[in-house]
């Protein structure tokens, strides 16, 4: 009687264990999706803002603006700064090195507040002050791929919380 006991508890653990890692999957799988998504359509917005105002290389800048926006807050920026120096170089004016920076910064504005928050609900629910200061620790911690895993890491122990019985606190305070 004892060794079914023994069997039963491990098969419950076992079926847990399927099922966080299953919703983890799952999870990672939708945001990844997401992400891509909008980068795609960063990236080929800011391509064409680029060159409708001519530009030089828009495209190279849609995609480094698309590949930038993987990284949370800071990607954006990063090709803003590059954008205002290289629209100064080519048009010589503060005006359009500012002007070439803020359509950069619009685009990713409206993504971050309109596209992003329309798909992130059917990924995964998370609180944003909770997303924020795990993008600040994992980047402190392992720099840029922690600035890239913060969000995935995020997920993951949300979902594990959301399972454990005891931690069930901490994830309802990483979700929405």
């Amino acid at each position: 009687m004892r060794n079914g006991t023994a069997i039963g508890g491990a098969m419950l653990t076992l079926r847990i264990t399927v099922e966080i890692l299953n919703d983890i999957a799952t999870q990672i799988e939708r945001y990844i999706v997401v992400q891509l998504f909008t980068s795609v359509v960063v990236g080929v917005a800011t391509g064409l803002s680029l060159w409708a105002v001519g530009l030089n290389n828009p495209w190279v800048w849609g995609v480094a603006a698309g590949v930038f926006n993987v990284v949370p807050y800071f990607g954006p920026l990063i090709v803003a700064a590059g954008l205002g120096v290289v629209g100064y170089l080519q048009f010589e004016s503060i005006g359009w090195a500012v002007g070439v920076a803020g359509l950069a910064m619009l685009i990713t504005t409206l993504e971050g507040f309109w596209l992003t928050p329309a798909l992130t609900p059917r990924v995964a629910e998370m609180n944003r002050i909770a997303i924020f200061a795990g993008i600040l620790f994992w980047s402190w911690l392992w720099g840029v791929p922690g600035m890239l895993l913060a969000i995935p890491m995020m997920m993951v122990i949300k979902v594990v919380c959301e399972h454990v019985e005891g931690l069930h606190p901490i994830g309802k305070m990483l979700g929405d």
